[in-house]
């Protein structure tokens, strides 16, 4: 009984990754979305091992550039090369007439390395650096752009333009 459309991962609607088995040797329920994933490439992996994911320390940054390893896994960027973090992660003041309430934003753009999957990206945004809230009611996805085969670059929003606060701050976090 799948669906394209929530609970199930939206993604798979044929035009992109296939569904595959989170656990398949559990012989999970296949009518619930909870036991399925997006598959790491486009099309799946028919007949093969989906590839393993992140391995390592998260915190190392072996190329001294700034990014720990599990950023420069989940951006698809080297960890060895401390000049591939070039626009891995952007933070900017954008324009949004097209907003509920229109006005300049604080936006943060990243990469995403399609087949890290098992790492999530989470985006804080905060007005005092102590409550942070990643939470729908105050993030906004606004695109998932192709790069190139497994990556793509993702854009948010805070949803308050800057005029309406004193202060805002933003983070990722990864888990």
């Amino acid at each position: 009984n799948y669906d394209d459309k929530s609970p199930w991962p939206i993604k798979a609607d044929g035009k992109g990754p296939s569904l595959v088995l989170v656990n398949p040797r559990t012989n999970p329920d296949p009518n619930d979305p909870a036991n399925w994933r997006l598959s790491k490439f486009h099309g799946g992996s028919p007949g093969k091992a989906e590839p393993r994911g992140f391995t390592g320390e998260p915190s190392e940054d072996h190329d001294a550039d700034g990014l720990p390893a599990i950023a420069e896994y989940y951006f698809g960027t080297s960890d060895l090369d401390p000049s591939d973090r070039t626009q891995a992660l952007t933070i900017s003041i954008e324009s949004f007439n097209d907003a509920e309430i229109p006005g300049n934003y604080l936006t943060i753009s990243l990469l995403h390395q399609t087949a890290a999957q098992d790492v999530k990206a989470i985006i804080e945004f905060s007005e005092d650096l102590i409550l942070w809230s990643g939470e729908p009611s105050r993030v906004i996805s606004i695109s998932e752009t192709p790069v190139r085969e497994g990556l793509e670059r993702l854009i948010f929003r805070s949803v308050f333009p800057l005029r309406t606060l004193d202060h805002e701050f933003v983070r990722l976090r990864f888990q």
